[in-house]
């Protein structure tokens, strides 16, 4: 059985942090383009229209049971690792099926007084996807064998500190290497999508509740603004506000190791927002403006410049080779701990 046939269909053995976030970003890109196909066979969709509607859920329960298997495997191996039965894969991963039954059904129809149910469900299913990406992504896996297989790690690995998941995602100190930066953006992104899929699911049940279609809500600035002030969507701003906040500050960390492992200190970061400011500021004076609006071509040149420096440091220059003052090389071979062997 090949390395990826193994990671997606077999539910036996371990995988370690690195495989799960590998295995999560690809069936998460698949969601994703499943999603603009959607996008693209339904054009505007009107939640009224319920022909359309009872189609599309039918459409995504058959795209859903056939990558049922995949995650089943990556939250059953990866919890394996952890020392817990696969099954409990199964229910993180089945009550999501649940709406869709209920929805077929027609329990979910806001022309019976169950809209609240939508909601509910909408909260028990989506809002706990970020917090079992960093659970199961984040959460050290039991050292050395378990009654589920060998570690999938090297002995030498618990040695180098900043390959804590934990620490690789939300520490500062240490350093960083090119290929866990470039999961770490990885699984970044994946947790940024998952939200954006969230606002999405909460806005089209809001508007379901609020009976208001997505053609109404573009055409009436009343109908967007009954949205906004909804109670439900106060709640989901208040939600967004907290995630893209740890989510920023997971960025920022692994930016800074990354730039460490670079030998370089983590305050170059500082110029983004210093230059970004100046650059924003430079265009809304205009040429007009004085010498801010004048020099606004050469701060978006320069802004542009520096962007381009840093995605050419962390994602493709080797760290200092050795030790440097931010820790020691994560790419240095290490000798096994005395104990214990490879």
């Amino acid at each position: 059985m090949s390395h990826w046939t193994k990671l997606f269909f077999s539910t036996k053995g371990r995988i370690s942090r690195k495989q799960w976030w590998i295995g999560y970003v690809i069936l998460f890109a698949v969601g994703l383009a499943y999603t603009a196909l959607e996008m693209l066979i339904n054009g505007e969709f009107d939640p009224h229209d319920k022909s359309t509607a009872r189609l599309a859920t039918w459409r995504y329960l058959a795209y859903s049971l056939l990558v049922l298997w995949p995650w089943l495997a990556l939250y059953a191996r990866r919890l394996h690792d952890l020392g817990r039965t696969g099954w409990w894969g199964a229910l993180l991963l089945i009550p999501s099926y649940f709406y869709i039954f209920f929805e077929l059904a027609g329990i979910t129809d806001t022309s019976h007084q169950t809209g609240l149910l939508s909601v509910v469900l909408m909260l028990l299913i989506y809002l706990p996807v970020p917090v079992e990406g960093l659970w199961l992504g984040g959460v050290k896996g039991e050292r050395g064998a378990n009654q589920y297989g060998p570690d999938p790690l090297p002995a030498a690995f618990y040695q180098r500190p900043e390959q804590s998941w934990l620490h690789a995602l939300f520490g500062w100190k240490g350093r960083l290497s090119r290929s866990w930066f470039r999961i770490g953006i990885g699984a970044t992104l994946a947790l940024q999508a998952a939200l954006f899929v969230t606002a999405i699911s909460a806005v089209t049940i809001s508007l379901y509740l609020l009976d208001i279609s997505f053609t109404a809500l573009s055409e009436d600035e009343k109908n967007f603004a009954k949205l906004m002030n909804s109670p439900f969507q106060t709640f989901l701003w208040i939600y967004l506000a907290v995630s893209g906040f740890l989510l920023l500050y997971n960025l920022l960390a692994l930016l800074s190791k990354r730039l460490h492992d670079r030998h370089r200190s983590a305050l170059w970061l500082l110029l983004l927002p210093l230059v970004a400011t100046e650059a924003l500021v430079g265009f809304s004076l205009g040429p007009a403006g004085g010498i801010m609006g004048r020099l606004f071509p050469a701060t978006l040149t320069f802004f542009l410049l520096l962007i381009l420096w840093l995605l050419v440091e962390t994602l493709f220059r080797r760290g200092t080779r050795g030790e440097n003052k931010y820790g020691p090389d994560p790419l240095a071979p290490l000798t096994p701990a005395a104990d214990e062997t490879i």
